[in-house]
């Protein structure tokens, strides 16, 4: 059947192996038309034409496309070839093909047949190359692509690797790693020397170099130079280099402090000093400096130089941390040049003619003698601050003149309020004295004065010898007097003293006690106004004294009708108390006593506090007195009690009951009357007493024979015998 569909199946391997597509056609496979072809076949005398099937194997990575085809029998057809990153088209066969670029046509193909592409790996040649003693190893190395590799690097005794670089490497330590290849490259290896003698025949200089330290010396070092030539620093101005310039590179790793000795033939001379040419700080431009002290070290026997350097800092010209030390450099001596000082009477200079290096400033100390100045210093461009005269920069010979003369001291003075001081100022040479009047104002006095370490002698005030500028200084106070008070009597005058001003008056305040006047006050010159004391003016010591008087009052007694009061008048002072006796009549008691705030015990009426004139009243009335009565059984006595003025007779009614007799009655002075009992005059309370007897009767009685007589409760009673 033509064209029949069919089904394939297809097993791909991995690529780093190889990649083989099986492709399973209808019909059979063949090179080039081989056996399972499908011919031109006739139906009912006609041809029809036959297709044939080209599949293509893959080994390697690398792609076709298409993988597969069918085609008419007898045509040719193209295919695409391309290879994978890495990689290159090895070989590609099969079906009478050819291959142009990336191109592959078939010839004609007359039945099925089967491409086969083979895809390989790219090489590169890694090219290795070194300077200095050392090996690299592997040397030159052939690498697939994608590959990565490390090399090592082994520097021979007295050399370091130094440097590493090509191929994209990176170095650490003696190991050299490149990323993985995908072209051809060179890879350069720098083997540095540890140790290295430098010579200049034409210089006739040679120094021996030896690095201490992860780091060695490269090739890019110029040696020995000569200061101003090509290429070389320029020449200082204020430095010798007797032994010129030792121009050196180091390599080591980023960062790291390195030791390099550099060893000279001849001893170096004292006060030599190592210097750099290069920044002296990041950023700026390059000029001849001074290595610090502790940057470099000078052998006992001052022929070896050891410099301490750091990639990156001061002492690396290129200040990068970046493994790489530039070492320009070499020892110095500064330029000198003479500084002479010349000085007047009156002083001295710390020196009088010194060496000092080019390029620096010199201190010179300036000593006034006792009493001296400096009164003028100049020269060398410099100038004086205190007793020091610094120099400007020295670069040639210069010469520094000083003078000096004796101190003048201003003397001022100053004065408070209440006084001066004359004159206010004055200016003295050193050792003289000088004098002030002081002068006290009036109502001032000179309080204190001091300063200059001077003395006073009544109103001159005299200093000592000067030796610096001082001030007198006087404090004047105002004088005070003193006010006093006296006192005597009931009252105060406040306050009891004061301090007044000269010329000044004050007020004192007058207060009498209570039941007190003020009689007198007198003193300094016041006056009085109502309460207040005003002194006059206060020009001197004095007292105010002031008499006060206790008021007196005058307390009368009146006496009512009944009795009298003794005294009936009296004069007491204020605040005193008075006694009254109450004297009442016969037959009279007191009744009532008022006024003066008094109180009646007994017959003393006391008054209260006197503080006024007031009277005191007394009422009498006459004795009243209780006169009771009582009787015993029998009888009756009324009233039982009844009250009887003084000398007042009163009576009593007596009744006596039947069966009895009044016996007796008594009490009270009386006497019994046909109308009863009546009493003598009352005179105090008494009491009436009257007794009843039961009366006897006498009986007589005969008894018939054979009875007798009984007497049972009081009744008669005949009884049988």
């Amino acid at each position: 059947m033509l064209n029949e569909k069919c089904s394939a199946s297809v097993f791909l391997l991995p690529a780093v192996l190889s990649s083989t597509l099986l492709l399973s056609a209808c019909g059979g496979g063949g090179e080039g038309g081989g056996n399972g072809g499908s011919s031109p076949t006739t139906s009912g005398g006609k041809t029809t034409q036959t297709n044939v099937s080209l599949s293509v194997n893959v080994t390697g990575s690398g792609q076709v496309t298409p993988m597969s085809k069918s085609i008419a029998a007898g045509n040719s057809s193209t295919f695409t070839v391309k290879a994978n990153e890495g990689h290159l088209i090895e070989s590609v066969t099969g079906c009478g093909g050819t291959l142009n670029k990336n191109t592959y046509t078939t010839d004609k193909v007359a039945k099925d047949c089967q491409i086969e592409a083979v895809f390989a790996l790219k090489s590169f040649q890694i090219t290795t190359s070194k300077s200095g003693e050392g090996n690299i190893y592997p040397e030159s190395p052939v690498l697939d692509w994608g590959t990565e590799q490390t090399l090592t690097l082994s520097a021979a005794t007295g050399y370091k690797v130094g440097k590493a670089y090509g191929c994209g490497g990176t170095l650490s330590g003696d190991k050299y790693s490149i990323p993985a290849v995908t072209t051809d490259c060179e890879i350069q290896v720098e083997f540095h020397p540890l140790s290295l003698a430098l010579k200049n025949d034409k210089l006739d200089q040679q120094v021996e170099l030896n690095v201490k330290g992860n780091a060695g010396i490269s090739p890019t070092s110029k040696g020995i130079i000569q200061p101003g030539e090509d290429g070389a620093p320029p020449v200082p101005n204020d430095i010798d280099l007797p032994f010129l310039v030792n121009d050196i590179d180091l390599t080591t790793e980023l960062g790291a402090t390195v030791e390099l000795d550099i060893a000279y033939e001849k001893p170096l001379p004292e006060g030599i000093k190592y210097y750099k040419f290069g920044p002296a700080q990041p950023g700026a431009a390059d000029t001849w400096y001074e290595l610090p002290q502790e940057l470099y070290q000078i052998s006992e026997d001052r022929k070896v130089v050891t410099l301490i350097l750091t990639d990156g800092q001061l002492g690396d010209a290129d200040w990068e941390n970046n493994g790489f030390i530039q070492d320009p450099g070499g020892p110095a001596l500064p330029k000198q040049h003479t500084v002479t000082v010349n000085t007047t009477e009156g002083g001295t200079s710390s020196f009088t003619s010194s060496q000092v290096n080019n390029g620096d400033v010199a201190a010179i100390v300036l000593t006034p003698s006792t009493g001296y100045h400096i009164t003028s210093a100049a020269g060398c461009d410099g100038t004086l601050s205190g007793n020091t005269y610094n120099t400007g920069v020295i670069n040639a010979d210069c010469q520094v003149d000083v003078e000096f003369a004796l101190k003048q001291y201003r003397m001022t003075t100053r004065s408070g309020d209440g006084g001066t001081i004359a004159p206010a100022e004055q200016t003295v040479q050193h050792g003289e004295s000088a004098q002030f009047t002081v002068t006290a104002q009036n109502g001032y006095k000179l309080e204190n004065i001091a300063g200059c370490n001077g003395t006073l002698q009544g109103q001159i005030f005299t200093t000592a010898g000067a030796t610096a500028g001082c001030e007198v200084a006087a404090s004047f106070s105002q004088q005070y007097f003193s006010v006093s008070t006296q006192v005597s009597g009931g009252g105060s005058i406040s306050p009891e003293a004061v301090q007044v001003a000269y010329d000044g008056t004050t007020i004192l305040t007058v207060a009498p006690q209570a039941g007190y006047d003020l009689a007198n006050i007198e003193g300094c010159d016041g006056q009085l106004s109502g309460n207040q004391y005003t002194t006059g003016a206060v020009t001197a010591n004095c007292t105010v004294s002031a008499q006060f008087s206790q008021r007196e009052y005058t307390v009368n007694a009146v006496a009512g009708a009944g009795g009298q009061i003794d005294p009936v008048t009296q004069q007491v002072m204020h605040g005193n108390v008075a006694s009254f006796s109450l004297m009442p009549q016969a037959g009279y008691l007191v009744d009532n006593v008022t006024g003066c705030s008094g109180t009646l015990s007994g017959n003393t009426y006391t008054t209260g506090s006197i503080t006024e004139a007031c009277d005191v009243q007394a009422s009498f009335k006459a004795a009243q007195y209780q006169v009771t009565a009582s009787a015993t059984d029998g009888g009756s006595i009324s009233p039982r009690e009844q009250v009887a003025t003084h000398g007042q007779q009163v009576s009593f009614n007596i009744a006596v009951n039947e069966g009895f007799a009044l016996e007796s009655v008594s009490g009270c002075g009386g006497v019994l009357t046909d109308s009863g009992f009546v009493t003598a005059e009352i005179t105090q309370s008494c009491h009436v007493s009257a007794s009843f007897v039961a009366k006897q009767y006498e009986i007589s009685a005969t008894a018939s024979e054979g009875a007798v007589f009984r007497l049972h409760n009081n009744k008669l009673r005949m009884e049988k015998r």
